[in-house]
């Protein structure tokens, strides 16, 4: 079970592109290609990990320029006849497909297990009668297509070089095979994890991912004799707590005050109790250590690596929920030795093969390509000549 193909319309430098993919798939272009963005639209669908978070509502900025420019010219050239034709519901429909929405739709190889198949069909919510059509799709669009039309016309009369009021757009994520919204509560079976080539957040900020990471890993693998243990610990420490003797020092004062002195039978019965927490609250005051140091004092490099094997470690001990795991520019802040070392853990650790994660590797060093052609399908082009060609050099 994988996603076999990427269709954009709209999204930043993408106008429109189809995008197919294997399992395991490597793709190569130059900087500023758009690698990152395509990596962010696979994110409008499928970003149910709570591991990090992504915005679904889009900001002007997101949308096609060169698909925002041609709606704008269009309106000026044909803001007088559009004002008198606004009636005109079949004329309206030729206006509104001028209209710059923002589309990202995955399709899904066809599943190989019963399970698998129920996964997938209770994500986009089909029942048993419909046709199967494993694709869903994100689409960025005004809600109110005549409202959003007529506001535009009133800026460009106002405004010598106005924006579309993208205020008024919503997102919506549905299954093609019927147009019926996707179901929520089943969207966790469906995750996204991208290691950005920028990721110094996984140790560095007041939201490391580092103990995200961790906790989950534990609380993933804990036995109930582990936790009997860790409660049974627990308990031990508030025990000693109740030996403190400061917990009754800040009654002290009122104690001494005879004003008070009916008040201390109730002191008297006030006591520590340990309230067991949610384990993962638990698991959160746990980060890891490299050596003798916590793994944030070590340089960007180890960290990264690190984060590789932490994330590779997260995801290959599940085989119920799909993840699409995406690595942007493996070779980011790596020397030469520990790059081969990446390189060469990915490569053993797709050989273990599980058919609940897709890896996606985004670089534009070929050395990727050397290392881990023998077994993932490599998609090389330049983007920027995709976004004007449909063909595409495929090794």
């Amino acid at each position: 079970m994988y996603i076999k193909n990427i269709h954009i319309e709209n999204f930043r430098n993408f106008k429109y592109i189809d995008i197919p993919l294997n399992q395991f798939t490597i793709i190569i272009g130059e900087n500023d290609a758009g690698k990152t963005n395509l990596l962010d639209a696979i994110r409008l669908v499928l970003n149910n990990n709570g591991l990090q978070y992504f915005s679904r509502s889009l900001s002007i900025t997101d949308i096609n320029k060169e698909s925002v420019k041609g709606f704008q010219n269009y309106l000026q050239e044909n803001a007088k006849e559009i004002s008198e034709k606004l009636e005109d519901k079949n004329f309206m429909k030729s206006v509104y497909i001028k209209i710059p929405i923002v589309k990202v739709k995955l399709t899904f190889v066809d599943a190989k297990t019963e399970y698998q198949k129920q996964l997938l069909k209770d994500w986009i919510n089909l029942n048993e009668e419909d046709e199967i059509c494993f694709e869903v799709e994100y689409v960025y669009a005004p809600c109110k297509l005549r409202d959003f039309i007529e506001e535009c016309l009133f800026l460009q009369d106002k405004v010598e070089s106005f924006m579309i009021p993208v205020e008024k757009y919503e997102y919506k994520i549905y299954s093609v095979n019927n147009c019926k919204s996707i179901n929520k509560d089943k969207a966790k079976n469906f995750n996204v994890s991208i290691i950005n080539a920028e990721r110094d957040t996984f140790s560095e900020n007041d939201k490391q991912n580092s103990y995200k990471l961790v906790s989950s890993l534990i609380e993933r693998s804990i036995t109930k004799e582990d936790r009997a243990q860790i409660e049974d610990s627990y308990n031990k420490f508030f025990d000693e707590i109740q030996d403190i003797k400061s917990f009754k020092k800040i009654f002290e004062k009122i104690q001494e005050n005879k004003k008070f002195e009916n008040l201390k039978d109730f002191i008297n019965e006030m006591q520590l109790i340990p309230n067991f927490p949610n384990l993962k609250n638990i698991f959160t005051n746990i980060n890891i250590g490299y050596g003798e140091e916590f793994l944030y004092q070590k340089g960007l490099g180890t960290r990264n690596f690190m984060y590789l094997i932490l994330l590779f470690s997260y995801f290959q001990n599940n085989d119920k929920i799909f993840d699409f795991l995406c690595i942007e520019e493996p070779e980011a802040h790596l020397c030469v030795n520990n790059f081969n070392l990446v390189l060469d853990f990915i490569k053993k650790s797709v050989e273990i093969k599980n058919d609940f994660i897709q890896l996606l590797i985004t670089s534009h060093n070929p050395k990727v390509i050397n290392k881990l052609s023998e077994i993932i399908y490599v998609f090389l082009t330049i983007f920027l000549y995709l976004l004007k060609c449909p063909q595409s050099l495929i090794l």
